[in-house]
């Protein structure tokens, strides 16, 4: 994106007032999406966010500037506003060098997601639409949407370091509605990775995406409500210390052994006022704190 020897220009810049480091970190990035509701495509977008900062740190203070404008001229002028914030350390002395610094690509990409025609990505969103309706009757609504994100970044600092990345990330989301007339449960799954379009090449199958966030909603939909009932609670009430006077407290996990009873219930005094305020309760089983 930008030379070593621009970057060495523009750090020296930023740190001609003083200062104790300073960095520049460029980003060139495109960012598409992609979306589907009700068996349509509602709407693609491509973005692409372009631009530079320059960070001094003047003691414990860190000034940042942030510009569109990454030619060699813009990069110095946020270099110099960056330095005009600098009061607290003297100027550094020296010029600053840049050495390469060369990482290999742990996330491989096989299948750029943009190279891929836009027939091909919508496919994707359809067969999830299409498998989620097919779960249940009951399923009145599925969206789904693409994401992919290609960023190319440039990071360079006063210590010396000059180096690159570019960083590929793919995700599908899924979300189905399941309705009986009365109530709506919603199940959703977001499958993603640091890879192209090879994503739906085995490692996601767009179908099984959208049976999966079905199926949630559906059994959600069904499911019974808990049970309501009283809620047992300890207040101040101190187990015995011995181990053969508190049996409860000796069922380990995994134990098959019948649970005991619950300790009596207590009275405790309000904690806000000085009034004996009653609160009986049933003390909580603590053998499964233990």
């Amino acid at each position: 994106m930008v030379s070593s020897s621009v970057c060495e220009r523009v750090l020296s810049r930023a740190l001609s007032r003083g200062g104790t480091f300073a960095e520049i970190f460029i980003e060139d990035s495109r960012n598409f999406s992609m979306s589907l509701r009700d068996g349509r495509i509602e709407n693609a977008a491509l973005s692409r966010p372009y631009g530079a900062g320059v960070r001094v740190y003047d003691g414990l203070r860190s000034i940042y500037v942030y510009t569109c404008d990454v030619s060699e001229t813009g990069l110095l002028r946020a270099a110099d506003r960056a330095a005009a914030a600098v009061t607290d350390t003297p100027k550094a002395v020296g010029d600053v060098r840049l050495a390469e610094r060369a990482h290999p690509d742990i996330h491989p990409v096989k299948t750029p997601f943009l190279s891929v025609e836009a027939a091909r990505r919508a496919d994707v969103l359809r067969q999830a639409d299409q498998a989620a309706r097919a779960v249940s009757p009951s399923i009145v609504q599925v969206s789904a949407g693409l994401i992919s994100r290609e960023q190319h970044v440039l990071i360079a600092n006063s210590e010396g370091l000059y180096t690159g990345d570019t960083r590929v990330y793919t995700r599908l989301l899924c979300s189905a509605v399941a309705s009986n007339g009365r109530e709506n449960q919603t199940g959703t799954r977001n499958p993603g990775a640091m890879m192209g379009f090879e994503l739906f090449d085995g490692r996601v199958d767009p179908a099984q995406t959208g049976r999966e966030a079905a199926q949630a909603a559906a059994t959600m939909l069904t499911a019974p409500y808990c049970a309501a009932g009283e809620m047992p609670a300890a207040t101040r009430w101190k187990p015995p210390a011995s181990r053969r006077e508190r049996p409860f407290l000796r069922a380990s996990w995994g134990s098959k052994s019948p649970r005991p009873a619950s300790p009596p219930s207590t009275t405790a005094p309000c904690p806000t006022s000085g009034a004996a305020k009653t609160s009986t309760t049933r003390a909580r089983r603590l053998s499964a704190w233990c």
